[in-house]
């Protein structure tokens, strides 16, 4: 199997929503075998457990009958209500919601938990015995665990319900994919990224994919150890995590080789692994895709939610903060320190790329929110706190620029805001100038108001 499909396979039972429900529901029947084989040598070496005297066949088959009917019952209708309450929270928030809940290990975990117990009630249920079937057996051992299992599992759905219906609210949805993209970016180690090196003149070696899709991982590792094998000195990444590529698009370009040959070329195409969607998986553009798509959403005519869309730029800010952090002003390309070759070129997310990607559209959509706009431009200036030295101000400074321009004449049509009343509650929003650490004292204020 080549690196690709192995890493593809890998990735797939990480995320797929079946894998943990199989493994418990495997684990259950497992479990009920070998308690039951444990229950009949205890009857065959006449050992007997209190609990045995009083167990009937009659008894043991009902309670167990009950309870998987009534755990398969609740989890049908459980998930159907859920799924249900999923659609509808996409169909407002976004579409890629449903992905998530998918691939939340908890409710993966629920479903696992019921299978597995309706699986084990039901091996218990083949293996007893009443004297008309030959010497009467109960499992009395596994009958016991079964009951508790079976509470334990409508304990377990009453956790589920809430939990589901307290991820669904707009405030929970916006703040875990914020904090989840934030994170992210955080563990990105900025110190081994160093400013791009000129790149070697010549036309570059292009490895080009074959098929269609998203990029959803890339094996840097083994692109490295390969391309260092060979003695090339040279390579940028093309297509990140999170990239649709077709037929013909450059994954891979080597420079400053004069020859490459064509097995190496394919065997750097198998550490590229596509997928028909994107992954948060070192795709850090996909939660601040989600967050915006959230915000676009409850600007809408038909939702109208400012509040919501308000939230959403609170959370792209704690993000831009980290990205502030990472002290990646201006350029796309970063190359990872190494002592060994080859010179490694990756794209990484840098703070004027990023504020365009975050609010851009948000700005456009909220034409006739200028509370919207007024939080961008707070925010703009909470982010530069530490003041407008460097890179990082003037990007800042000239983001500020762009978002008042865009609510300039071109917009002074907007519906439902009179042009007057929006011209001043812009003119009143903060400068970036005015920096977040300076605060007016209470004389200066009463000054102000007077």
């Amino acid at each position: 199997m080549s690196t690709r499909r192995l890493g593809k396979l890998l990735f797939d039972l990480r995320q797929g929503f079946w894998f943990r429900p199989l493994v418990l529901l495997a684990l259950g029947i497992g479990v009920g075998i070998a308690l039951t084989a444990f229950d009949e040598w205890l009857v065959d070496t006449h050992r007997t457990v209190f609990l045995a005297r009083a167990a009937s066949p009659g008894g043991a088959r009902a309670v167990l009958s009950v309870a998987a009917g009534a755990l398969a019952t609740t989890l049908a209708i459980a998930l159907s209500m859920t799924m249900v309450t999923v659609q509808l929270a996409s169909s407002q928030y976004t579409p890629r919601l449903m992905r998530r809940f998918l691939s939340d290990r908890f409710t993966q975990s629920v479903l696992g938990a019921f299978l597995a117990t309706i699986a084990f009630a039901f091996l218990l249920l083949r293996a007893i015995r009443t004297p008309d079937e030959g010497a009467a057996f109960v499992p009395v051992i596994g009958l016991t665990i079964a009951v508790v299992l079976t509470l334990g599992c409508f304990a377990l759905l009453v956790v589920f319900l809430h939990r589901t219906m307290r991820s669904m609210q707009a405030s929970t949805i916006v703040a875990s994919i914020g904090r989840e993209t934030e994170r992210s970016i955080r563990e990105i180690d900025a110190d081994s990224l160093l400013p791009a090196h000129d790149v070697p003149a010549g036309s570059p070696h292009l490895v080009v994919s074959t098929a269609s899709g998203y990029v959803q991982l890339v094996d840097e590792a083994g692109i490295r150890g390969l391309l260092a094998t060979a003695g090339i000195g040279h390579v940028r990444l093309d297509a990140s995590p999170g990239q649709f590529v077709i037929p013909g698009t450059a994954l891979l370009s080597i420079h400053g080789a004069a020859e490459v040959s064509l097995d190496t070329l394919v065997k750097l195409r198998d550490y590229f692994a596509l997928g028909a969607e994107r992954t948060p998986e070192s795709d850090l553009g996909f939660g601040v895709r989600q967050l915006v798509d959230t915000a676009l959403k409850a600007l809408s005519p038909g939702i109208n939610d400012v509040t919501t869309a308000v939230m959403v730029v609170n959370e792209l800010a704690v993000i831009g903060r980290a990205v502030v952090d990472t002290g990646f002003a201006r350029g796309r390309w970063r190359v990872r320190a190494a002592p060994e070759l080859p010179v490694f070129e990756v794209a990484v997310l840098d703070l004027e790329n990023y504020l365009r990607l975050a609010f851009d559209e948000i700005v456009l959509a909220a034409a006739t929110q200028p509370r919207v706009h007024v939080r961008i431009l707070e925010l703009l200036r909470e982010l530069a706190r530490d003041g407008l030295d460097g890179e990082i101000g003037d990007v800042l400074l000239a983001y500020e620029r762009h978002v008042r321009e865009a609510l300039g004449p071109q917009m002074a049509v907007d519906r439902g805001v009179p042009v007057a009343v929006r011209a001043r509650i812009l003119a009143d929003a903060p400068t970036i100038t005015t920096r977040a650490v300076v605060r007016s004292s209470a004389p200066s204020r009463e000054r102000a108001r007077s």
